[in-house]
């Protein structure tokens, strides 16, 4: 019975992990894929905006919004994907535009600060995959 409990005990830390977490290489690996559709679908809602196809553009807000609800948020869980919050905000950023366009509403301001937010968040998120700040996981 003793020699049960032990071996029990010793995996605790690791059930404790769960299954779920992300290494640091499959955080860095995750966060690339999003910033690659996230690329791919600004494309397509920058067409959509362009062609004034508002059905269009609420099919796109919801896939970013997919994307949004796929990228876990359990903090303590999931600390490898700290580093990469930039790129999960390029889908927000895309979301945002996707339903703005939609609204016909991009324009003006909503516009400039729209291209100005995807600009800076694209490069934050770059960064971060080239030179991730592993230290933000260690975090208590």
């Amino acid at each position: 019975m003793l020699k049960v409990l032990t071996g029990t005990l010793a995996l605790l830390p690791m059930l404790a992990l769960g299954a779920d977490a992300y290494t640091d290489a499959e955080a860095s690996a995750k966060a690339k894929l999003l910033i690659k559709d996230a690329q791919e679908l600004r494309k397509e809602v920058s067409t959509q905006c362009a062609a004034g196809d508002a059905a269009q553009l609420n099919v796109a807000a919801t896939k970013a919004q997919v994307a949004l609800t796929e990228w876990p948020n359990d903090n303590l869980k999931y600390r490898a994907l700290f580093p990469y919050d930039a790129c999960r905000q390029l889908m927000s950023n895309i979301e945002s535009y996707a339903r703005t366009c939609a609204l016909g509403a991009y324009k003006g301001e909503a516009q400039r600060y729209e291209q100005q937010r995807w600009s800076e968040d694209l490069a934050e998120c770059s960064s971060a995959i080239q030179n991730p700040d592993l230290s933000l996981k260690d975090l208590d």
